[in-house]
């Protein structure tokens, strides 16, 4: 198994656990396993990671957008045996998303039509990358010939779509619903208000007011922001429901891409702890340094009916 964790990122556990408290939380929970990326070099092309050299046969074309004809960049390399929550098809065990770093592309090739609800402008851009995908199988690239170099990128190192090389350093947490398609109104209150009478002492412990704004269950103890595997959509603006291209099933999510690693600087539950429990500073700097349009987030999305595993992006200002 490739191991991680060079350069571990915690969080803060809180002293109890809302499943025990409201079994209601039990059957709508999910894990979520945080990538937490922090800058490295990843010498290993077969290693899960953000950006730098992936596993790529030389036989195999390198994808190029067909809106600008510029070769993808490697953005997320997640492995089965790092990854074990991706629902990866039977035949593969790698996968691999790249994207096309330029601003601008047609609205209609970062929304399949299956996903819009009104007519689309084909004239229309927006400022976004264009994401494609590969699922793989370790032991068949094992036995070819690989890219040496990845493909020079036609956008300088500074552009906010070209990931930094990075480490991931995964935190697996349980995160909670907010859509009332899981939860009701009056349950979700419920929860609000235990958790503003009872975390005082998990409050404290994190630096936060007891009496502040802060002391909310959405941005504590709910959906954690950043790039992730699995769990929820942190929060974005309303998007047509996502389905899939071939057999038009609902499709679950897959996992993020995010701008921010760490959510607002409030959200201190979600913020990086040492292994001796010491809070990190903030320095996105050490992040993979994307920026997704407005520090947007890239939202994967997969077919779990299909045995292909179908994969759909979609941003979250779509």
């Amino acid at each position: 198994m490739a191991m991680l964790n060079a350069n571990p990122r915690l969080i803060y556990t809180p002293s109890f656990d809302l499943r025990t408290v409201f079994p209601f939380l039990e059957p709508v929970s999910r894990t979520a396993v945080l990538l937490r990326p922090v800058r490295a070099t990843v010498p290993d092309p077969f290693a899960s990671k953000f950006g730098g050299r992936i596993a790529w046969p030389q036989s195999e074309q390198w994808p190029r957008c067909p809106h600008h004809a510029a070769p993808h960049v490697p953005v997320l390399q997640l492995r089965r045996d790092n990854f074990p929550e991706l629902p990866f098809p039977a035949s593969a065990d790698l996968l691999q998303i790249l994207w096309c770093p330029e601003d601008l592309h047609p609205e209609a090739a970062l929304r399949p039509s299956q996903n819009v609800t009104e007519p689309l402008d084909d004239g229309f851009t927006l400022l976004l990358p264009l994401p494609t995908f590969r699922w793989r199988m370790v032991s068949q690239l094992s036995a070819q010939r690989l890219l040496g170099e990845m493909p020079k990128p036609t956008v300088p190192v500074t552009n906010p779509h070209m990931p930094h090389e990075c480490s991931l350093n995964p935190v697996r947490v349980t995160e909670f619903p907010l859509s009332e398609e899981l939860i009701t109104a009056s349950q979700l209150e419920q929860v609000e208000n235990w958790v503003r009478e009872n975390a005082r002492q998990d409050f404290e412990a994190m630096n936060i007011d007891p009496d502040s704004g802060a002391t909310d269950f959405a941005m504590q103890f709910s959906v954690a922001p950043g790039s992730k595997v699995g769990g929820f959509e942190h929060f974005s603006q309303y998007r047509p429901e996502a389905k899939c291209p071939n057999c038009e099933a609902k499709m679950s999510h897959l996992l993020t891409i995010s701008s921010s690693e760490y959510g607002e600087n409030d959200a201190k539950r979600w913020h990086p702890y040492d292994q001796n429990g010491s809070v990190l500073p903030l320095d996105y700097d050490e992040c993979s340094g994307i920026c997704i349009g407005d520090l947007d987030q890239y939202f994967a999305h997969v077919c779990l009916r299909c045995e292909e595993r179908p994969i759909i992006f979609q941003s979250s200002t779509q």
